[in-house]
Formats: structure tokens, sequence, C-alpha cells
């Protein structure tokens, strides 16, 4: 049987042969199958999301291997039979959405999970806890909370076998079919794919777009609805992406909510100018079988990461691309 899988994506449909370097080693992955895997002597302190003792890689397991000198200030509570789905990065509405909800899927798939453990300061998320109605009924959650340091003698953790920004594509669209039928009843009608969405980030933000008034221009040429989706319920952003015909936004958190679009969706993602790193929204994209565009923009600081950089849009450009995306509809 073969330990590995390969992954093969879709070319952006939009490609431009000049660009062909920003996604050409993205396009096909091999990777280990996901894996359930048994820890031993797990210690971590609820305060700093952080394991010591048995060594789990990040990216590979469900949290962090790190390793700390501090003065043993809190208690210590003894917790056995529990499945850690946490790590430093879990907060983060796509590192939840993408990454922890997928492992719970397979674990779930493998019946190696009966409770789940959970920083209280993580599930009081509203993304967290709603997101958890994927759980069957016999699916425990355990919180647990400050000021506590907690030791696991035996836990269990999974390894999707990719790291982040890369999805197995039938994980990925079972969660796509998870969350729509843990929202809407199977007889409630989903209204058309008729809007096209905009995702608002304000400049104090980072990621946000210095020449956003002029963007905006084009946006109500184009008939394009901005939304601010940090406004908006957990249900409310999977309710919008149910109608939504057409996704577009600056490379961030906002467009991790393709995961509840419809098939067929388009998103077109703007870019930081010669970015070769940040692909995890082409990859996602690909996985869920939804056609993607992109735009190169520049950046206000081209020495910044592009998760500090803000953005300043070509809107020649922007309008073309739009009015080819909507011709090719």
């Amino acid at each position: 049987m073969a330990r590995n899988i390969v992954i093969n994506r879709k070319a952006p449909v939009n490609l431009n042969l000049e660009d062909a370097f920003l996604f050409s080693h993205e396009m096909q992955i091999t990777a280990p199958k996901p894996k359930v895997h048994c820890g031993y002597w797990g210690c971590f302190d609820i305060h700093i999301f952080a394991s010591y003792g048995h060594k789990i890689d990040k990216q590979m397991g469900v949290f962090e291997q790190r390793t700390f000198h501090w003065r043993l200030l809190f208690s210590t509570k003894l917790v056995i039979g529990y499945t850690v789905v946490f790590d430093l990065w879990s907060a983060n509405y796509f590192h939840w959405l993408t990454e922890v909800l997928p492992k719970l899927l397979f674990l779930i798939e493998k019946k190696q999970i009966t409770t789940i453990l959970i920083p209280a300061s993580l599930y009081k998320k509203e993304f967290v806890h709603q997101s958890l109605k994927i759980l069957p009924n016999e699916i425990k959650v355990k919180i647990i909370s400050a000021p506590h340091r907690y030791f696991l003698p035996v836990y269990k953790y999974c390894s999707l076998g990719v790291h982040s920004g890369n999805f197995h594509p039938d994980i990925i669209c079972q969660l796509r079919e998870k969350m729509w039928n843990a929202f809407f009843a199977t007889s409630e009608q989903v209204e058309q794919q008729k809007e096209i969405i905009f995702i608002y980030r304000n400049l104090s933000e980072r990621r946000g777009i210095v020449n956003f008034s002029e963007v905006e221009v084009v946006l109500a040429q184009k008939n394009v609805k901005v939304v601010n989706f940090s406004v908006l319920t957990f249900r409310e952003q999977i309710v919008l992406m149910r109608r939504c015909a057409m996704l577009i936004g600056v490379h961030g958190a906002g467009l991790t909510n393709m995961l509840f679009t419809n098939p067929g969706t388009r998103i077109l993602e703007l870019r930081k100018k010669g970015d070769a790193h940040n692909n995890c929204y082409f990859s996602l994209a690909s996985a869920l079988g939804l056609p993607y565009y992109y735009l190169q923009c520049e950046v206000d600081s081209a020495e910044k990461l592009t998760q500090e950089c803000n953005f300043i849009v070509d809107v020649n450009q922007f309008s073309d691309c739009l009015s080819r995306i909507f011709q090719n509809s």
C-alpha cells in the first residue's frame, strides 16, 4: 500500500506565463497519508499553549514543540484519555478552519476520538465553538482554563502529512459538506449565487489597501458588494458565502471563507508582487475545485513580509481583470 499521496493542482485561470514562477512549485506535491499518533508524557501550560517532553512537529502534529525554563507557579492537573486539537496558531481563523477541523474529521473517521481538550480562551471565540457543530453528538469537548498546568501521560494527535497552507482535497471538501449540513437544514433553500463580494480590511489591520478610495470607485462601477467580515457572525459569513458568485480580497483570513462557497464560485486574490511563497489560498481554491484568479499588487514596503504589508492596487489593472473575468463567466 502506498505510503504517500500525490496532490495535483489546477493553474490559475488567468495565469500569465511571466508569473509561472509564482505557482510552478505548487502544482504538484507529494505528502504522507494522514495518520493518528499516540503521544506520551505531554505537559503544557494553558497560558502559553506550549508543550514539552514528547516532541511533536508543529506542521505535522497538533501542537507546537517548545521548551521553556519557567518557575512552577501553577497547580498541575492530570488528564487522561483526551485528544489535543490546538496549537499556538489555532486562535487564527485560517488555521482553525483549515488545519484543526480537518484533523478532527480524520480522527472521527478513524474512530480515534471521544473527548477533545480545548482551552477556554480558544473555545470562547465564536468561530471555534460554532464550527464544532460539525462534531457528532457522542464526541465530547472538555474546556480547560488557567491557572493550571496540564499533564497528559498518554494522548492522541493527528498528522495530516501536509504543511500549513496545503490541503487534502477529499478532507477539505468533506469539511465543506459538514459545515453546510451543520448550518443549513436539508430542506432549506439556498439563494441563487449572484453576489460579487469584496472583503474589506481596515488599513490599521495590515494588508489593507492604501488607495482603497480609488478601488472603491471601480467596485461600485462593477456592482461589487464591499463587506466587512469582522462585523458578521460566523453563521452570517457562511450564509453570505452560499450566495456568493465571486469572492475578491487581499491575501488574508477573509479568503478562508471560500470554504463555504458553492462549486463554481470564482476567487480573485490580490497578491504581493513577486511573492511565490504565500500560496495557501491558491491551494485552498484548487482543493475545493474553485476557479482561482490573481492580481499582483505593489505594497507599501517590499522588505516586509506579505502579512505585514499594506497593498497598493493598480486600479486600471484591477478594472481590466474584473472585466475579463466577467466576460468569461
